[in-house]
């Protein structure tokens, strides 16, 4: 910390204080930041004044306006922005307009092909979105999951685990049923009652689940615990249970 006296324009002497190591030397530097400073003390009749940085060369003359930073977007949300900007509508745009400047990517600067992402992208949303947080959004794409995604965990808002801990999915190879084997009751309810919590009743629409539809008709009947007793499980068999 340094304390400076200084005399402008005739006024009596006027102590300021500086706390910044960094923005003393650059104050020695250049004395106009320091008159500059001096003079806001005459100008506004304060005790203290705050100085925010300095942006291009401060003007010295009392009359002049002040120099003030330019007001910079902010990068960092919270988590009711991050849900206020991403809204699946949102993120499904910026996947499409991804997809469209594909190309580009591999082979352009970036920046500037994510600021015309993000032009287009800030033309039909509500909301002001920055190139660098598409591009942050982007690269966390992993996590991106739409709620109409046949992943998608709507009870909860999540993605949906489909592996064991530890597996790819890449090497799984989960085995299909023939249509038409009968399965016990317990686990087509236990089925029915998974699919029910995350996509609701209108599960029964779905054309991705067309395959397990046909397994319930073809059980509708089957009320019998043991159908399946003959048929032993092996130990890779998934619980889809979650």
């Amino acid at each position: 910390m340094a304390t400076i006296n200084i005399n402008v324009n005739g006024s009596e002497d006027l102590t300021i204080v500086l706390q910044d190591e960094e923005f003393l030397q650059t104050i020695y530097d250049d004395s106009s930041i320091l008159i500059n400073v001096a003079q806001q003390f005459v100008q506004y009749n304060v005790e203290t004044v705050e100085f925010l940085g300095v942006v291009g060369p401060i003007k010295s003359n009392i009359s002049d306006e002040v120099a003030q930073p330019s007001p910079q977007p902010r990068e960092d949300l919270n988590e009711s922005e991050e849900k206020k900007i991403w809204t699946d509508a949102n993120v499904g745009m910026l996947i499409e307009l991804y997809k469209k400047y594909e190309d580009e990517f591999k082979s352009g600067i970036k920046k500037t092909i994510w600021n015309r992402v993000t032009k287009s992208l800030c033309k039909v949303v509500e909301v002001s979105i920055t190139w660098v947080q598409c591009d942050t959004k982007w690269k966390g794409k992993n996590s991106i999951v739409l709620r109409q995604d046949s992943l998608y965990r709507n009870d909860v808002g999540q993605a949906k685990g489909v592996c064991k801990r530890g597996k790819k999915i890449e090497i799984m190879k989960p085995k299909e049923l023939t249509v038409g084997v009968p399965l016990k009751p317990d686990r087509i309810k236990s089925i029915k009652s998974l699919f029910n919590t995350h996509y609701g009743e209108e599960y029964k629409e779905n054309p991705d689940l067309d395959y397990f539809i046909k397994l319930f008709e073809c059980n509708s009947d089957n009320v019998a615990d043991d159908v399946l007793g003959q048929h032993s499980e092996s130990e890779d068999d998934e619980d889809i249970t979650i």
